[in-house]
C-alpha cells in the first residue's frame, strides 16, 4: 500500500519516493512530517524540492507556518534555500497541479530579502537577468557557516551579478563532489579572472571543469601553448581533449606536434552511445588536420 511505502521510505535514502508517491495520493496523516521535513530541509536538493511540491499541492496552508518557524529560529540559510526550491517549483512544467501556481504566489510574500532571492533564481532559471538589491546581496553573503548549497545559490547568482563569491569559488572547486556546483564555480572563476584557482582547475576531477580552464588560460595565449597545458593530452576524457585540440587547431605550432600525436589516437565518439557503425571521431580528426596543416613538421 502507498502508507506503507511512505512510512518505509521517510528518513531514509529513499524519502524522495515517499513524497513523489504522496503527492500522488495524498494521506493526511502525514502532515506533521511534511511540515517537519520541508522546515528542517535536506542537503538533498532532490529530497527538499519532492517533499515541498507535496506541501504546495496537498497543504499550501502550512506555508506561511513554515516560514514563520524559520524566521523565529533564525534560520537564514534554509529561508535563502527555501527562497531557492520554490523558484524551481514555479517553474511551468508539463503536468497541471503541479503546485507551480502556488509557488508563484507565495513568493511574492517572502519576507525580505527572500523574495528577491526567489525571484532572482526563478530568473536564472528562465535565462533571463536576475536582481538583487545590495540589501539582498549582504545578506545572503552574510549567511554564516554556509553549506554547500548555499555556496551554490551564491555562485548561481555571481554567475549573473556583482556578489563576492570569491571564497565560494575556491572552496566548492577544491571540495565539492558535485559536477554542476563545480561547473558554476569555475565559469565564475573564469568571469572574475582567478587565474591561481583557473591554473589549479586543470586537473580537475570533473573534466568539463578542466576543460573549461584549459580553454580559459589557452584563449589569450600564442603559440606555441606552455607545456602544462600541452600535458592536458595524457587526460583520456573528451571534454577535456575537445578543449585542447580546439585551441591546437586555432594555434598551429610544430612544438604542440607531440600532443596532436597523442590526440590523434582518440577514439571518442559522437556515435559510441548510439551503438552504430558511423562513428565520426571528432577529436582524431581534428588533431590529424591540424598536423597536415603544420608548417616543418619533422619526417620522423
Amino acid at each position: 500500500e502507498i502508507k506503507v511505502a511512505a512510512e518505509t521510505a521517510l528518513n531514509s535514502a529513499d524519502e524522495p519516493l515517499a513524497w513523489t508517491l504522496l503527492t500522488k495520493r495524498w494521506d493526511p496523516a502525514f502532515a506533521t512530517s511534511l511540515v517537519d521535513r520541508v522546515v528542517c530541509g535536506s542537503d538533498n536538493d532532490y529530497l527538499r524540492r519532492t517533499a515541498l511540491q507535496c506541501m504546495l499541492i496537498h497543504l499550501p496552508d502550512a506555508l506561511p507556518d513554515v516560514v514563520s518557524q524559520l524566521q523565529s529560529e533564525g534560520a537564514q540559510a534554509r529561508l535563502a534555500l527555501f527562497a531557492a526550491d520554490l523558484a524551481n517549483q514555479s517553474i511551468e512544467r508539463q503536468k497541471k497541479s503541479n503546485g507551480s501556481e502556488t509557488a508563484r504566489a507565495f513568493i511574492e510574500r517572502l519576507p525580505k530579502p527572500y523574495d528577491e532571492v526567489a525571484r532572482a533564481e526563478a530568473a536564472i532559471l528562465g535565462d533571463k537577468k536576475p536582481k538583487l538589491s545590495a540589501a539582498a546581496k549582504s545578506a545572503i553573503l552574510a549567511i554564516d557557516r554556509p553549506s554547500e548549497e548555499i555556496r551554490a545559490l551564491r555562485l548561481r547568482l555571481a554567475e549573473h551579478l556583482d556578489l563576492a563569491a570569491e571564497e565560494d569559488v575556491r572552496i566548492i572547486l577544491s571540495q565539492s563532489s558535485d559536477h554542476d556546483h563545480a561547473l558554476s564555480a569555475i565559469e565564475v572563476a573564469v568571469r572574475r579572472g582567478m587565474a591561481p584557482e583557473i591554473a589549479g582547475s586543470l586537473d580537475h576531477r570533473f573534466a568539463h571543469v578542466a576543460g573549461a580552464a584549459i580553454t580559459a588560460i589557452a584563449g589569450p595565449l600564442p603559440a606555441p601553448l606552455p607545456q602544462p597545458l600541452l600535458d592536458c593530452a595524457q587526460r583520456e576524457s573528451s571534454p577535456v581533449r575537445k578543449a585542447l585540440v580546439a585551441q591546437l587547431t586555432a594555434k598551429p605550432h610544430p612544438d604542440h606536434l607531440p600532443a596532436l600525436l597523442t590526440l590523434v589516437k582518440d577514439d571518442w565518439s559522437r556515435m559510441a552511445r548510439r551503438q552504430t557503425d558511423d562513428a565520426d571521431y571528432p577529436i582524431a580528426c581534428d588533431a590529424a588536420e591540424t598536423i597536415l596543416a603544420l608548417e616543418n613538421v619533422p619526417d620522423e
